[in-house]
């Protein structure tokens, strides 16, 4: 039987204690950004509750300051397409606030996604990452990586072909190191693209063996040019098949 699924947006702040605290969580001058979901894996019928908080751990206030009531924003993405972002459709008027964080004090943004895209689908089962971010003072972007699997599933990792992707450090300032590991032997292709979906380098494009491999990354895009700090994503490709895509943060 089809049901009609209609996109519900929290539109204020609800109470969420956060069970995971996750390696995107980042400390900047003393100032700590956190991003977290209520839980890492969802089954039809869930919704996915979405935090981002600032807390200031300077011994000096920090100004937040907002030009508009878009505050924040949380998008989600699979692979590197764009499934859903709060602030679509929405119309935010020029309502400046200024907020002050003294010593430990925080700033929280918690939303609730009912798990459907922009047009009101129920999105597919697979890995996505949510993303937020502030929209002012440092605009910085933390995701959480999730899973929606059917219910039921007894295996919720839904891992392929026992591959791996890592890259560290991450979040980075000058370089990375990506390490992979394959079953078998294959050609490898690692691609890095940004938010946009478009491509910024080829990082490898050769036959490798099975096992543990690594390669770098030092920041810079084809053309030898650094790139702007944000998220940008890692794509291995193994015998021409889309393997896994992971997530790394340029500061």
């Amino acid at each position: 039987m089809k049901k009609t699924l209609i996109l519900i947006l929290v539109l204020i702040p609800i109470l969420l204690h956060a069970e995971y605290e996750n390696e995107y969580s980042v400390v900047i001058d003393s100032v700590k950004y956190y991003m977290a979901t209520d839980k890492f894996t969802y089954v039809p019928g869930d919704s996915v509750d979405m935090c981002y908080r600032v807390t200031n751990y300077k011994s000096s206030p920090i100004l937040l300051y907002f030009p508009s009531t878009q505050e924040f924003d949380f998008y989600v993405m699979r692979d590197t397409i764009g499934v859903w972002l709060w602030s679509w459709g929405l119309a935010f008027y020029t309502i400046p606030f200024d907020r002050y964080l003294n010593y430990e004090e925080s700033f929280e943004a918690t939303y609730s996604w009912n798990m459907t895209n922009y047009y009101g689908n129920l999105i597919a089962y697979g890995d996505y990452e949510v993303t937020g971010y502030l929209s002012t003072y440092n605009n910085l972007p933390l995701s959480v990586d999730i899973e929606y699997i059917p219910a039921g599933t007894d295996d919720p990792t839904m891992s392929s072909e026992n591959l791996t992707l890592i890259s560290t450090p991450n979040p980075f300032k000058s370089s990375t190191n990506i390490s992979f590991s394959i079953s078998k032997n294959q050609h490898v292709m690692m691609d890095l693209y940004n938010l946009k979906g478009q491509k910024i380098k080829t990082l490898t494009n050769e036959k490798y063996s099975k096992g543990e491999h690594t390669v770098s990354w030092n920041g810079c895009d084809e053309n030898g040019t650094k790139v702007s700090p944000g998220v940008y994503f890692f794509k291995l490709e193994c015998d021409g098949e889309v393997a896994i895509v992971k997530k790394c943060m340029v500061l």
